[in-house]
């Protein structure tokens, strides 16, 4: 056919349709599978409702999208603008500079188990000490730090002295003989101070050699 054709109604093609030159729709194209072996450009939007696989490479000046989800490696050239938070599973490998406006806060995961163990010390002698008795220690092991402290919130009955108005310094309190069921405290104190004090020790189990004792 030499010249133009107009079709006014409906065209059915009911084989292969083979264009040599360009083909012009004005109106909405439908079509259940496209296949393109040269370049395929769009001048204007492209909604996609569901998957998107590429088997190359795609360059893109500007994505916008709610959720990006990638099973293999992803390379940037360019800069990385992240307008909100960023969750990273595995690890990151930074080879240039790392500028931080912000905190960096760092959490360290730990296979870990706890308990708190407590003191009422009310005498008055200058040197105080005791036992404790693990109550949680269900692997049975010696892998653990005792983290002492005393609680200064406290006030006892009249005439005895807190942690704050003790006549003298209630001094460090010194954790040794640890052993699988239980461990020792010891605390140096004022005579005569009379104190009436809670003694707080936080028990944290499988922390590694990394750890000392107690602190």
């Amino acid at each position: 056919m030499g010249a133009d054709a107009s079709v006014a109604g409906t065209l059915t093609v009911e084989q292969d349709c083979s264009l040599n030159s360009d083909l012009y729709v004005t109106g909405t194209l439908y079509a259940n599978d496209i296949s393109c072996n040269g370049t395929f450009e769009i001048n204007g939007s492209l909604t996609i409702p569901e998957d998107l696989t590429v088997g190359g490479t795609t360059q893109l000046d500007t994505v916008a999208m709610s959720t990006l989800t990638t099973t293999s490696d992803e390379s940037v050239s360019g800069n990385l603008s992240v307008g909100a938070n960023a969750d990273i599973s595995s690890n990151t490998t930074i080879n240039g500079d790392l500028t931080v406006n912000g905190s960096i806060y760092g959490y360290e995961q730990l296979n870990t188990e706890m308990e708190i163990n407590y003191v009422q010390l009310t005498r008055n002698s200058s040197t105080a000490s005791g036992i404790i008795t693990l109550q949680k220690n269900t692997g049975d092991t010696t892998d653990y730090s005792v983290f002492p402290s005393i609680y200064y919130g406290y006030s006892g009955s009249s005439g005895t002295n807190n942690a704050v108005n003790t006549s003298s310094t209630c001094g460090q309190i010194v954790i040794s003989s640890r052993t699988n069921t239980t461990y020792n405290w010891n605390i140096s104190k004022g005579t005569g101070d009379n104190v009436n004090i809670y003694m707080v020790f936080l028990v944290v189990y499988n922390l590694g050699s990394d750890y000392p004792s107690s602190y």
